[in-house]
C-alpha cells in the first residue's frame, strides 16, 4: 500500500521521502528503492522525540509507514504508529481489511478512532482486498452516517502485486520489476481518492536535497571505514551512516560476495546484519577476501560487526548438508535453528573501554535472530555488554570482544548520540 502511494506519487513528480517506524531493516529496503531516496527509521525507544523530529524537518513529502496495528507497543502503548503520529501531531490513513464485513466494518473505524486520545489523528480509511463494489458503497456510506474519516482509498483483492516474504520480513534482495513497478503506479493512480487525501496532505511538485543530517562546519581528517554491502549485508540505518560521515568518517563500500581483497588504507571494518545463511556457499567461496579480513583483525585491525556480521566473523555456518567456512576470528560455529532465538529491543551498558565505546555507556538497539553460537564462552573473548530488556530484565550479555573486534547479535542505534558518535571516529583516527 506504501509502495502503491510512493509510486504514484512519484509519477506525478512529488518528491516522496519515506520513513518506517520502528527498527525494520527490510521494509526500508523496498520504500527507499521506489522512492529512489533512502529510507529513515524513526523509533522512539532508540530516540528522544528532537532526534526524530530532525529526520523530518525538510521540504517535500514525508510518507511514514506504520509499525504492526495503530496501537500495538508496550502495555502503555509507548513504541506504536500512534505514540509517534501522536508525538509528531500528524495526520494518520487506517487501512482496513473487509473479510465478510461491510457496515460492521465502520464499528472497527469507530473503535479506533475512540480507543485512546490518538484516534482523533486518523483522517482517512483505506479499504484493501475488497472483493465486491457493494462493500466500498457500504462502508463509505456507514462512515458517513456515523461522522467517521472518509473513504481516501479502496484496493480490490489482487490489485496489489505479491511481495516474497520470509522469516522477519520481506526478501532482503529488492528486485521490483518494471512491471510491479507499473502496476503499483497505476493501482495508486487508480484506487487512492486523490482529491480527498489533498484535502489531509500538502503536496509540493518541487525535488529537494534527501540528506536529513546536514554536514556540520568543522573541518577534520577523513578517516576510511571499509563496509560491507551487498545482498547478504545490507542492515544499516540510514541516519547512522549519515551521521558517522558528518563526523568526517569516509564510507568505503564492498561486496563480500564479489570483492576479492579489502580496500586498501582501511582505519576499520563495519559489518551490518543481513542473511549470510542464505549466501553460505558464496561466502565460503570467496577465500581471498575471507583471509584479508582475518588477518587484519588478527593484526589489529578495527572491526565492529553486527548479527550477521556476527556470524561473518565466527568460524562458519552450520549448515543442514554441510559446514560453511567463514572468517574464523571468533572461535566459535554458528547453528541456524528452526525458530528465532531473540526478537525485541534492548538495552546495553558498556562494561569496561573497548574502543568502539567507553566505559558506562548506555546504548539502545533491537536484536532478532534465527541462530545461535554453539559456543558461548570463546576463549580469549570478553564479554562487554551489559544488556537487558526495555522493561528492564536482565539478558544474557552478548558484546564479544577481541583485539580491536566488537560483535554482538545486536543492532545498536546511535546516531543522535554525539559523545559515541566523536568516540566512534576518535578510535577510527588512532593509529
Amino acid at each position: 500500500m506504501s509502495l502503491a502511494f510512493i509510486a504514484s506519487l512519484r509519477k506525478k513528480g512529488i518528491q516522496v521521502y519515506p520513513f518506517k517506524i520502528g527498527p525494520d531493516f527490510l521494509d526500508p529496503l523496498y520504500l527507499g528503492k521506489v522512492a529512489n531516496t533512502s529510507c529513515y527509521n524513526l523509533d522512539l525507544f532508540f530516540s528522544p522525540l528532537e532526534h526524530v523530529q530532525d529526520l523530518l524537518k525538510k521540504d517535500g513529502f514525508n510518507l511514514i509507514e506504520s509499525v504492526m496495528g495503530f496501537y500495538d507497543g508496550d502495555k502503555q502503548g509507548q513504541n506504536s504508529t500512534a505514540h509517534l503520529a501522536f508525538s509528531l501531531d500528524i495526520p494518520v490513513f487506517l487501512i482496513v481489511e473487509p473479510l465478510k464485513a461491510a457496515n460492521s466494518l465502520a464499528a472497527v473505524v469507530y473503535g479506533f478512532c475512540q480507543l485512546r486520545q490518538e484516534g482523533k489523528l486518523i483522517k482517512g480509511i483505506i479499504l484493501n482486498k475488497y472483493t465486491s463494489l457493494r462493500q466500498v458503497e457500504l462502508l463509505e456510506a456507514s462512515l458517513e452516517q456515523y461522522n467517521l474519516p472518509p473513504l481516501v482509498g479502496a484496493f480490490p483483492k489482487g490489485s496489489l502485486p505479491e511481495l516474497k516474504s520470509r522469516y522477519l520480513g520481506l526478501y532482503n534482495q529488492v528486485d521490483l520489476s518494471g512491471a510491479d513497478r507499473q502496476r503499483l503506479e497505476e493501482a495508486g493512480e487508480k484506487y487512492f481518492f486523490w482529491e480527498r487525501i489533498s484535502k489531509v496532505c500538502a503536496f509540493k511538485k518541487e525535488k529537494v536535497d534527501s540528506a536529513r543530517i546536514k554536514p556540520g562546519k568543522r573541518q577534520v581528517k577523513k578517516v576510511k571505514l571499509g563496509v560491507i554491502l551487498d545482498e547478504a549485508f545490507n542492515f544499516y540505518y540510514q541516519a547512522q551512516l549519515e551521521a558517522l560521515k558528518q563526523r568526517g568518517v569516509e564510507l568505503v563500500f564492498f561486496s563480500s560476495l564479489t570483492t576479492k581483497t579489502l580496500p586498501s588504507n582501511l582505519k576499520g571494518l563495519y559489518i551490518g546484519g543481513g542473511y549470510p545463511e542464505l549466501y553460505a556457499s558464496l561466502l565460503s567461496a570467496n577465500k581471498s577476501l575471507l583471509e584479508d579480513i582475518r588477518k587484519f583483525g588478527l593484526e589489529g585491525g578495527k572491526i565492529y560487526a553486527e548479527c550477521g556480521g556476527l556470524i561473518f566473523l565466527t568460524q562458519g555456518i552450520e549448515g543442514q548438508d554441510k559446514f560453511y567456512p567463514l572468517v574464523g576470528l571468533l572461535n566459535t560455529r554458528v547453528k541456524l535453528l528452526p525458530k528465532k532465538a531473540y526478537l525485541g529491543y534492548v538495552k546495553v551498558k558498556i562494561n569496561r573501554d573497548c574502543g568502539w565505546f567507553r566505559r558506562d555507556t548506555l546504548l539502545k538497539g533491537h536484536e532478532f535472530h534465527y541462530s545461535t553460537l554453539l559456543d558461548r564462552n570463546v576463549l580469549g573473548v570478553e564479554n562487554v555488554y551489559e544488556v537487558v530488556d526495555s522493561l528492564d530484565n536482565p539478558l544474557e550479555s552478548k558484546g564479544f570482544y577481541f583485539k580491536n573486534i566488537l560483535a554482538s547479535y545486536i543492532h545498536l542505534y546511535f546516531a543522535h548520540q554525539e559523545e559515541v558518535l566523536d568516540n566512534f571516529y576518535s578510535f577510527l583516527k588512532e593509529s
